[in-house]
């Protein structure tokens, strides 16, 4: 403390020590600020990479989570900077829902006293399709048209 009070007691050397304090707190504030800006961004990208992990593991694959995605791994690339991703597709998504099928086939073969032989065959299809708790169907596959 008293290396400063001594350092500044020379009024020649009191302008040249004021400048140079000055010039120390604007770097010291420059690197601060860029240190904060990088733990910023690795926070923001963190953030988004666990965006990505849970939409990945519920399995969501809308158009507009696959833009996301490709958003955030194109943003990744050095230089790149801000990028906008637009997603069209040909058709529109597909779902194919399960169903609860049952089918029957009986042949009857009928003998008059005549010698005639009579053959009945009946075929019977039932096909509906499997809902939820929530009378939505079931689906066995949801796809997205890619062409």
């Amino acid at each position: 403390m008293e290396k400063l009070k001594k350092l500044f007691k020379d009024k020649n050397r009191k302008i040249e020590n004021l400048v140079v304090f000055l010039v120390i707190l604007v770097i010291t504030l420059i690197i601060i600020n860029h240190i904060i800006k990088e733990d910023n961004k690795k926070e923001t990208r963190n953030h988004e990479d666990a965006q990505l992990a849970s939409t990945t593991a519920q399995g969501l694959d809308t158009s507009t989570d696959l833009e996301r995605r490709l958003e955030a791994i194109l943003s990744k690339i050095e230089g790149v900077g801000e990028v906008s991703v637009l997603l069209t597709y040909s058709e529109s998504s597909t779902v194919v829902p399960m169903y609860n099928e049952s089918s029957s086939k009986s042949v009857t073969e009928e003998t008059d006293t005549s010698g005639g032989v009579r053959t009945i065959q009946s075929e019977d299809n039932e096909k509906s399709v499997v809902t939820g708790s929530d009378s939505s169907p079931v689906t066995r596959k949801n796809s997205l048209s890619h062409d």
